[in-house]
């Protein structure tokens, strides 16, 4: 098969991120249009990331995309960026998208290149098939969920509440996604200060970053609560945050990705979320997510007490979204459909 390579930039989502990482194949290397994204959060370490670079002055030479390679560009912000480059070839790329882009200029830019474009689930491409993309350009490929090792998922959630004074009596809530404009991070943090009014054993942790941390640290410093608020940055990687939490929300507003949901749900936590399309093409309600409806403080602080005073049904929802995730989202079975997108990426252009 044609060698692959894969394109990101700073605005890459992080749900694009963690989706590439669990789908890469070894020897398959990833390009950076000017400055790279902050990858700690998934990787905890070191990635080879080669730098294009001069594709956004004016007066210079624009960039070039690899050549001899099949493009697969992550988020609908790093193809703008990607068709300024002055060897695009739409014919030679997959675009992947964590959910709708809610820009119609977004749409248009993308329904003019014959790219072939992938989303998460049946929901995302119904909608986008209605923006006018042609249903033959869209592919589904579902979020994939890597695999993680047990013994040292015991040390991290071990290391991580030890570090953040949580004490095993202490139910941790965790909200794992970027922190983008819809994400929920502020109803997460208001259902936490409720729950603090009820409950005197409830923290809350917002790992990593995004375009909205400055926002919604702002937000949940005024809940009252700050000793009981934590944002870790990059100190540990998503998935250690995982392991040391007890509690997830996904508090969409709307559908904002959903390779982070499964990666929770693999992780076994018990998941609130709103019933968003996308979640709820992928989450059974009250077999492996408590779903609310978006944008409701009530449900949300709900729900978040429900578990919180049901251990056996936190333990439930929990088992039940692993035993999901790993029947539904494994990487093997999810890089199995990106081969053949690929292939038809290649046989399109030998046509």
């Amino acid at each position: 098969m044609k060698k692959i390579a894969h394109i990101i930039d700073q605005h890459t989502p992080l749900d694009m991120l963690e989706q590439l990482f669990a789908l890469r194949n070894d020897g398959e290397e990833i390009f950076s249009i000017g400055p790279a994204p902050d990858l700690s959060p998934i990787t905890g370490g070191e990635v080879k990331i080669s730098k294009l670079t001069n594709h956004q002055f004016p007066g210079r030479e624009k960039a070039s995309l690899p050549t001899g390679a099949g493009l697969h560009i992550w988020g609908a912000d790093t193809f703008r960026n990607a068709v300024k480059c002055k060897n695009f070839d739409s014919g030679s790329a997959v675009l992947s998208l964590a959910c709708l882009p809610q820009a119609a200029a977004s749409l248009e830019l993308i329904g003019s290149w014959q790219v072939i474009v992938t989303v998460p689930t049946n929901s995302a491409k119904s909608k986008l098939s209605q923006c006018g993309i042609a249903e033959s350009k869209i592919e589904i490929l579902p979020p994939a969920a890597k695999p993680f090792d047990v013994a040292a998922a015991k040390i991290a959630r071990q290391k991580i509440r030890e570090s953040l004074g949580i004490t095993d009596r202490d139910k941790l809530v965790v909200v794992p996604a970027e922190m983008q404009r819809y994400a929920g991070h502020k109803l997460a943090s208001w259902a936490h200060a409720i729950a603090e009014q009820l409950v005197d054993n409830c923290k809350i942790v917002f790992p990593g970053g995004g375009p909205y941390y400055q926002s919604v640290k702002f937000f949940a410093d005024t809940t009252g609560y700050p000793d009981d608020v934590f944002f870790t940055g990059g100190r540990f990687t998503t998935q250690d945050i995982l392991h040391a939490a007890d509690i997830a929300t996904f508090f969409y507003e709307r559908n904002c990705g959903v390779t982070m949901l499964a990666k929770t749900m693999l992780a076994g936590l018990p998941i609130l979320a709103a019933k968003t399309g996308d979640i709820a093409s992928i989450c059974r309600c009250n077999e492996t997510a408590l779903l609310i409806k978006p944008k409701d403080p009530r449900q949300a602080s709900a729900v978040l007490m429900q578990v919180i005073e049901d251990d056996k049904l936190a333990q439930t929802l929990g088992q039940n979204a692993a035993a999901f995730a790993a029947a539904n989202f494994a990487p093997g079975q999810i890089r199995k459909k990106l081969d053949e997108i690929y292939t038809k990426l290649i046989t399109r252009e030998n046509n």
